[in-house]
Protein backbone atom coordinates (compact mmCIF):
# COMPACT_ATOMS: atom_id res chain seq x y z
CA UNK A 1 0.00 0.00 0.00
CA UNK A 2 2.55 2.49 1.05
CA UNK A 3 4.46 1.79 -2.76
CA UNK A 4 1.48 3.13 -4.20
CA UNK A 5 1.12 5.96 -1.92
CA UNK A 6 4.41 7.06 -2.97
CA UNK A 7 3.69 6.39 -6.31
CA UNK A 8 0.41 8.11 -6.44
CA UNK A 9 2.18 11.21 -4.31
CA UNK A 10 4.53 11.68 -7.48
CA UNK A 11 1.87 12.57 -10.26
CA UNK A 12 1.01 16.22 -10.53
CA UNK A 13 -2.07 16.29 -9.61
CA UNK A 14 -2.71 20.01 -9.33
CA UNK A 15 -2.29 19.93 -13.28
CA UNK A 16 -4.49 17.25 -13.47
CA UNK A 17 -7.59 18.12 -11.40
CA UNK A 18 -6.99 21.61 -13.49
CA UNK A 19 -7.43 19.73 -16.98
CA UNK A 20 -10.48 17.43 -15.31
CA UNK A 21 -11.47 20.59 -14.10
CA UNK A 22 -11.55 22.40 -17.35
CA UNK A 23 -12.95 19.66 -19.87
CA UNK A 24 -15.81 19.25 -17.07
CA UNK A 25 -16.73 23.69 -17.11
CA UNK A 26 -16.04 23.64 -21.00
CA UNK A 27 -18.68 21.20 -21.20
CA UNK A 28 -21.52 22.60 -18.98
CA UNK A 29 -20.92 26.13 -20.52
CA UNK A 30 -21.57 24.25 -23.62
CA UNK A 31 -24.69 22.96 -22.28
CA UNK A 32 -25.93 25.66 -20.58
CA UNK A 33 -25.15 28.29 -23.74
CA UNK A 34 -27.30 25.48 -25.67
CA UNK A 35 -30.11 25.79 -22.84
CA UNK A 36 -29.69 30.20 -23.41
CA UNK A 37 -30.61 29.71 -26.85
CA UNK A 38 -33.43 27.83 -25.68
CA UNK A 39 -34.72 30.39 -23.79
CA UNK A 40 -33.64 30.20 -20.71
CA UNK A 41 -32.52 32.76 -18.28
CA UNK A 42 -30.98 30.57 -16.12
CA UNK A 43 -29.33 28.53 -18.45
CA UNK A 44 -27.55 32.37 -20.09
CA UNK A 45 -26.55 33.01 -16.42
CA UNK A 46 -25.06 29.62 -15.65
CA UNK A 47 -23.14 29.83 -18.75
CA UNK A 48 -21.95 33.15 -18.17
CA UNK A 49 -20.72 31.71 -14.66
CA UNK A 50 -19.22 28.38 -16.71
CA UNK A 51 -17.30 30.60 -19.16
CA UNK A 52 -15.49 32.96 -16.47
CA UNK A 53 -14.93 29.91 -14.57
CA UNK A 54 -12.92 27.99 -17.15
CA UNK A 55 -10.81 31.09 -18.27
CA UNK A 56 -9.94 31.39 -14.94
CA UNK A 57 -9.09 27.19 -14.79
CA UNK A 58 -7.34 28.00 -18.16
CA UNK A 59 -4.76 30.48 -17.03
CA UNK A 60 -4.16 27.78 -14.07
CA UNK A 61 -3.41 25.38 -16.03
CA UNK A 62 -1.08 27.46 -18.53
CA UNK A 63 1.13 28.09 -14.87
CA UNK A 64 0.95 24.34 -14.22
CA UNK A 65 2.45 23.35 -18.06
CA UNK A 66 6.24 22.87 -16.80
CA UNK A 67 4.98 20.37 -14.37
CA UNK A 68 4.58 18.19 -17.56
CA UNK A 69 7.22 20.73 -20.03
CA UNK A 70 10.35 22.18 -19.71
CA UNK A 71 10.82 23.62 -22.90
CA UNK A 72 13.72 25.97 -24.08
CA UNK A 73 13.77 27.82 -27.23
CA UNK A 74 16.24 30.15 -28.66
CA UNK A 75 18.89 30.57 -31.62
CA UNK A 76 21.27 29.07 -29.09
CA UNK A 77 19.42 25.90 -28.46
CA UNK A 78 21.03 23.93 -31.01
CA UNK A 79 24.69 24.94 -31.08
CA UNK A 80 26.61 21.78 -29.54
CA UNK A 81 24.94 19.59 -31.49
CA UNK A 82 27.49 17.41 -34.15
CA UNK A 83 24.90 15.90 -36.08
CA UNK A 84 21.84 17.16 -37.87
CA UNK A 85 18.90 15.13 -39.32
CA UNK A 86 17.44 17.13 -42.58
CA UNK A 87 14.49 16.46 -44.79
CA UNK A 88 15.06 16.42 -48.40
CA UNK A 89 12.14 17.56 -50.25
CA UNK A 90 12.78 17.34 -54.49
CA UNK A 91 13.92 20.68 -55.83
CA UNK A 92 11.44 22.94 -57.33
CA UNK A 93 14.26 24.06 -59.93
CA UNK A 94 15.89 22.14 -61.97
CA UNK A 95 19.83 21.49 -60.62
CA UNK A 96 21.07 21.80 -63.78
CA UNK A 97 20.28 25.19 -64.49
CA UNK A 98 21.71 26.58 -60.77
CA UNK A 99 24.97 28.72 -61.73
CA UNK A 100 25.73 29.18 -58.12
CA UNK A 101 29.56 29.29 -56.67
CA UNK A 102 27.96 27.39 -53.07
CA UNK A 103 31.52 27.79 -51.21
CA UNK A 104 31.54 31.10 -50.91
CA UNK A 105 27.23 31.90 -50.82
CA UNK A 106 25.25 33.77 -48.33
CA UNK A 107 22.11 32.07 -47.72
CA UNK A 108 20.58 35.47 -46.12
CA UNK A 109 21.62 37.28 -49.59
CA UNK A 110 21.14 34.51 -52.36
CA UNK A 111 21.90 34.96 -56.20
CA UNK A 112 18.87 35.66 -58.20
CA UNK A 113 18.86 32.12 -59.90
CA UNK A 114 18.12 30.41 -56.03
CA UNK A 115 16.23 33.11 -54.27
CA UNK A 116 12.82 31.22 -54.54
CA UNK A 117 14.59 27.49 -54.21
CA UNK A 118 13.23 25.44 -51.70
CA UNK A 119 16.57 23.88 -50.58
CA UNK A 120 18.16 27.20 -49.78
CA UNK A 121 16.15 26.98 -46.20
CA UNK A 122 17.92 23.62 -45.57
CA UNK A 123 21.26 25.31 -46.25
CA UNK A 124 20.33 28.05 -43.86
CA UNK A 125 19.85 25.36 -41.43
CA UNK A 126 22.99 24.26 -41.94
CA UNK A 127 24.73 27.71 -41.76
CA UNK A 128 25.67 27.77 -38.01
CA UNK A 129 28.03 24.19 -38.40
CA UNK A 130 29.95 25.76 -41.58
CA UNK A 131 32.70 27.00 -39.75
CA UNK A 132 32.94 24.17 -36.78
CA UNK A 133 36.58 23.01 -36.80
CA UNK A 134 35.48 19.69 -35.58
CA UNK A 135 32.84 19.04 -38.11
CA UNK A 136 29.45 17.35 -38.75
CA UNK A 137 28.07 14.62 -39.73
CA UNK A 138 24.67 14.76 -41.55
CA UNK A 139 21.50 12.58 -42.67
CA UNK A 140 19.60 13.49 -45.56
CA UNK A 141 16.23 11.63 -45.49
CA UNK A 142 14.62 11.65 -49.02
CA UNK A 143 11.25 11.19 -49.85
CA UNK A 144 10.27 9.09 -52.94
CA UNK A 145 10.44 12.26 -55.16
CA UNK A 146 13.66 13.23 -54.57
CA UNK A 147 15.44 10.18 -53.82
CA UNK A 148 16.81 10.75 -57.51
CA UNK A 149 18.15 14.06 -56.23
CA UNK A 150 20.44 13.06 -53.55
CA UNK A 151 23.55 12.66 -55.02
CA UNK A 152 23.28 16.07 -56.22
CA UNK A 153 21.93 17.30 -52.70
CA UNK A 154 25.36 15.44 -51.11
CA UNK A 155 27.77 17.43 -53.78
CA UNK A 156 26.01 21.09 -53.04
CA UNK A 157 26.27 20.67 -49.18
CA UNK A 158 29.81 19.24 -49.89
CA UNK A 159 30.32 22.60 -51.66
CA UNK A 160 28.51 25.14 -49.15
CA UNK A 161 30.84 23.73 -46.36
CA UNK A 162 34.04 24.19 -48.77
CA UNK A 163 36.28 21.33 -47.81
CA UNK A 164 34.99 21.09 -44.37
CA UNK A 165 34.91 17.85 -42.30
CA UNK A 166 31.45 17.00 -43.42
CA UNK A 167 30.38 13.71 -43.39
CA UNK A 168 26.94 12.92 -45.32
CA UNK A 169 24.65 9.63 -44.95
CA UNK A 170 21.39 9.16 -46.49
CA UNK A 171 18.20 7.05 -46.67
CA UNK A 172 18.39 6.64 -50.57
CA UNK A 173 18.04 2.93 -50.79
CA UNK A 174 14.58 3.11 -48.47
CA UNK A 175 12.88 6.95 -49.23
CA UNK A 176 10.66 7.53 -46.97
CA UNK A 177 6.61 8.74 -47.86
CA UNK A 178 6.67 12.33 -46.56
CA UNK A 179 3.07 12.11 -46.40
CA UNK A 180 2.34 9.10 -44.47
CA UNK A 181 3.07 10.12 -40.13
CA UNK A 182 4.58 6.61 -39.21
CA UNK A 183 7.04 6.14 -41.99
CA UNK A 184 8.73 9.50 -41.26
CA UNK A 185 8.61 8.50 -37.49
CA UNK A 186 10.55 5.35 -38.23
CA UNK A 187 12.67 6.63 -40.82
CA UNK A 188 14.02 9.25 -38.62
CA UNK A 189 14.27 6.90 -35.56
CA UNK A 190 16.72 4.66 -37.92
CA UNK A 191 18.37 8.11 -38.85
CA UNK A 192 19.49 8.82 -35.33
CA UNK A 193 20.31 5.25 -34.37
CA UNK A 194 22.52 4.87 -37.76
CA UNK A 195 24.38 8.33 -36.83
CA UNK A 196 25.69 6.64 -33.62
CA UNK A 197 26.26 9.08 -31.51
CA UNK A 198 23.90 10.23 -28.25
CA UNK A 199 20.47 12.01 -29.33
CA UNK A 200 21.34 14.66 -27.07
CA UNK A 201 24.06 16.06 -29.70
CA UNK A 202 21.72 15.55 -32.66
CA UNK A 203 19.92 18.34 -34.13
CA UNK A 204 16.52 17.50 -36.40
CA UNK A 205 15.76 20.43 -38.68
CA UNK A 206 11.82 20.23 -39.34
CA UNK A 207 12.06 23.33 -42.09
CA UNK A 208 12.10 20.83 -45.27
CA UNK A 209 9.79 18.51 -46.39
CA UNK A 210 5.84 18.11 -45.83
CA UNK A 211 4.18 19.44 -42.63
CA UNK A 212 3.33 15.44 -41.79
CA UNK A 213 7.42 15.21 -41.71
CA UNK A 214 7.78 18.30 -39.69
CA UNK A 215 5.87 16.89 -37.33
CA UNK A 216 6.99 13.57 -37.31
CA UNK A 217 10.77 15.04 -36.64
CA UNK A 218 9.05 17.06 -33.71
CA UNK A 219 7.68 14.34 -32.27
CA UNK A 220 10.77 12.42 -32.23
CA UNK A 221 12.84 14.89 -31.20
CA UNK A 222 10.27 14.99 -28.03
CA UNK A 223 10.22 10.81 -27.67
CA UNK A 224 14.33 10.70 -28.49
CA UNK A 225 15.88 13.12 -26.24
CA UNK A 226 17.43 15.13 -29.45
CA UNK A 227 17.11 19.00 -30.24
CA UNK A 228 15.26 20.22 -33.09
CA UNK A 229 15.05 23.99 -35.14
CA UNK A 230 13.21 25.85 -37.79
CA UNK A 231 14.60 28.37 -39.98
CA UNK A 232 11.98 31.57 -40.63
CA UNK A 233 10.86 31.53 -44.45
CA UNK A 234 10.79 35.07 -43.64
CA UNK A 235 13.70 37.82 -43.20
CA UNK A 236 15.50 37.52 -40.94
CA UNK A 237 15.31 34.01 -41.68
CA UNK A 238 16.48 33.20 -38.16
CA UNK A 239 17.07 29.67 -36.58
CA UNK A 240 14.95 28.74 -33.74
CA UNK A 241 15.88 25.96 -31.89
CA UNK A 242 14.31 23.69 -29.14
CA UNK A 243 14.92 21.90 -26.67
CA UNK A 244 11.80 19.63 -25.00
CA UNK A 245 12.27 17.53 -21.68
CA UNK A 246 9.45 15.84 -21.40
CA UNK A 247 9.05 14.69 -17.32
CA UNK A 248 6.57 12.31 -16.14
CA UNK A 249 6.34 10.12 -13.03
CA UNK A 250 8.48 7.31 -13.10
CA UNK A 251 6.99 3.88 -11.12
CA UNK A 252 8.84 3.08 -8.16
CA UNK A 253 10.95 -0.46 -8.52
Amino acid sequence: MSRVLRWLKQWPWPLILTALGFVLLSNLAASAFWDFLNGSLRGGILALASLVLTTIVTLILYELRHQFLQINISERATQNAKCAILFLSKSNIPLDSIKTEFSNLDPDQPPSDIKQWNWLPLLRALSPYRRNPSGIRIYLICSMESCSQIDEACSIIKGYFHNQDVEIMHNKGNPANFFDIDDVINKTAQAIHLLGIHPSRIVIDVTGGTKIASIAGMLVAVQRGTMFQYVQTQHPHKILGFQVGLRLPEVPA
